[in-house]
């Protein structure tokens, strides 16, 4: 297929998507733009970003072609603009190094478009407006100075073929010595912490002395709120550097390296959860049965992604008699006896959940226990 019908296919099918994505925002404009910016919120500014904003970058990247197009004395033939592609068209009698730079000055409007979308971060915007310049700041500079550039090289396909081609001679070297300086800043304020807690403080500031009163936000409580705080906005640096400082700050509690422990999960860093859930159980005291159950349920599941179901069902053994009338574990360990073929264990535990007095939860057991009843005899199989 023709690489533009191929593209003009794809960005068809992205204006379809993108009509249905400002759709669904409208439809929740009121909770999409209050004071507080939730995880669904962040997920729905980033695809507005993508599908409503990046089709203006599209359009000054073209434009800056045909504006260079005219600065060298040619004609703009042709101009298309399918929002997510585009491409112009140069008519007249060009040097080789004239013809480099309208190649170059789409992406380089491309770029300033970033960087302009980064300094207007610091205008004074509501954290929905905030976070969705953002989004579209560090897309357009992705594109800019990564993904066009590396899809250029392996497809030979695109104005990076032409800007570091021979044509620009001396300018190919000075532009790829500023695009590797481009680089190493975009990678250095995207690994800032100072950075990072910066932007998390304008889109979703946090008041640790409203929500946790009495609490020091230096002391280990303050910390793990505020690594909690920092997880749930996504930012797994901020928030293990947060649970790290809680756990130099005291030693002896248990819930930084339970916390820790999550984050690794999320990671996929099984082992080293499983590491870290290991530590937190030496330290937490015998009076704390929920604790415990809840560090070895999560330990639970490490295993279960390691495949390793008895040890699983042995976590969940000993976390549920530390807490016997915990429903859900009784749940989670019905799924797996399941798994493993243990049939008559798995009802027993799916109607100990059923009879939690729990509606949800009931709910949820019953179907699993139809489940496991309409089965037949040689319900088995490999835990996944």
């Amino acid at each position: 297929m023709n690489p533009f019908s191929f593209f003009s296919l794809l960005s068809l099918f992205y204006a379809w998507v993108g009509l249905r994505t400002v759709h669904e925002a409208w439809r929740g404009r009121a909770a999409l733009f209050d004071a507080r910016v939730t995880a669904a919120d962040r997920s729905m500014l980033d695809r507005l970003a993508f599908f409503v904003l990046i089709p203006l970058g599209v359009l000054l990247h073209e434009l800056g072609h045909a504006a260079a197009t005219l600065q060298m004395g040619g004609q703009v033939l042709e101009f298309r603009w399918l929002l997510y592609f585009g491409y112009v068209l140069p008519g007249g009698s060009f040097t080789p190094l004239q013809d480099w730079w309208i190649t170059l000055a789409g992406n380089l409007v491309g770029l300033l478009t970033g960087l302009a979308a980064l300094a207007l971060l610091r205008a004074p915007l509501k954290p929905a407006g905030f976070y969705l310049v953002w989004s579209f700041a560090r897309l357009q500079l992705f594109y800019a100075l990564i993904f066009y550039p590396v899809f250029s090289s392996f497809t030979r396909f695109g104005d990076w073929v032409t800007i570091y081609s021979p044509q620009g001679g001396v300018w190919s070297w000075v532009t790829a010595g500023l695009h590797l300086l481009l680089l190493l800043g975009y990678a250095g304020l995207a690994r800032s912490s100072r950075f990072r807690t910066w932007l998390v403080n304008r889109y979703a500031p946090t008041d640790l002395a409203a929500a946790f009163p009495g609490v020091d936000p230096d002391s280990a409580d303050g910390q793990n709120a505020l690594g909690s705080h920092y997880a749930r906005q996504g930012e797994v640096h901020l928030a293990e550097r947060s649970f790290r400082a809680a756990e130099a700050l005291d030693p002896t509690d248990p819930r930084p390296l339970m916390n820790r422990a999550r984050l690794a999960a999320t990671r996929g860093r099984h082992d080293r959860a499983l590491a870290l859930l290991q530590r937190a159980l030496g330290l937490i005291p015998p009076g704390e049965p929920a604790l415990h159950a809840y560090a070895l349920s999560a330990m639970a599941e490490a295993e279960l992604e390691h495949r390793r179901p008895k040890a699983a069902l042995a976590h969940l053994d000993a976390a549920l008699a530390l807490t016997p009338a915990n429903a859900s574990l009784a749940l989670m360990r019905g799924r797996i006896r399941a798994l493993t073929g243990d049939r008559e264990g798995a009802r027993a535990d799916f109607a100990r959940a059923a009879a939690s007095g729990d509606p949800g939860l009931a709910q949820v057991a019953d179907a699993e226990l139809s489940a496991l009843e309409g089965a037949g005899p040689d319900r088995s199989g490999s835990p996944g």
